[in-house]
């Protein structure tokens, strides 16, 4: 979270600049949001941060209890970070804390 102190006139800019976009279509239509954010986007303050948790749905991990004595196999894919998924698996009951774990880490679509 930020702050960035304005005068009229560059708020007054900046509706016009997001009005215009409003009007736009397609990507001509996200370049001019684009910059007309940009108009107020900079020298920002910051004033605080947030973060989000996604948490398990209820009776995810019963769920998984379940599934694995039917005998279905169940499988974790995910984009998560590795230690993000690591931490979910284990929540969700998809693995044993004091087993150790198969990892199968594929490169980022960019090489990395």
């Amino acid at each position: 979270v930020s702050l960035v102190r304005v005068s009229e006139e560059e708020y007054r800019d900046y509706q016009d600049a997001m009005k215009a976009a409003a009007h736009a279509g397609g990507d001509e239509r996200e370049a001019k949001e684009a910059a007309a954010r940009a108009l107020l986007e900079r020298d920002l303050v910051a004033v605080g941060v947030t973060g989000v948790e996604d948490k398990l749905q209820e009776e995810a991990a019963a769920t998984v209890l379940y599934l694995r004595a039917a005998g279905v196999a169940v499988w974790m894919m995910t984009g998560d970070h590795l230690d993000t998924a690591v931490i979910i698996a284990r929540a969700a009951g998809l693995v044993d804390p004091a087993v150790p774990l198969d990892i199968v880490d594929a490169p980022d679509a960019d090489g990395a």
